[in-house]
């Protein structure tokens, strides 16, 4: 398991994320853009409520489960989760 720095930094953090959308949509991680719309994937709130349950378990942090709709990119939930692990 990385250290905590490691795991922190935005690189791990887009990239375990990018790995979540791959898993909950079905579109292959390797064709998840981080700066499109979560949308775009057919995630639904379920997908929603999974992976911010993820992301919690991840970094033992709270998440509200609207936070991927109000980020709307990986590229914005990898910020502020960043931001909420400083």
């Amino acid at each position: 398991m990385p250290d905590a720095g490691e795991k922190g930094s935005s690189d791990q953090i887009g990239k375990w994320l990018v790995q979540q959308v791959s898993a909950f949509s079905g579109v292959a991680a390797e064709q998840i853009d981080v700066t499109a719309p979560l949308s775009e994937y057919g995630l639904d709130s379920v997908s929603a409520l999974a992976i911010c349950a993820a992301i919690e378990d991840e970094y033992d942090i709270e998440i509200e489960p609207t936070l991927l709709w109000d980020v709307d990119t990986v590229s914005a939930l990898v910020d502020s989760i960043v931001e909420r692990l400083s």
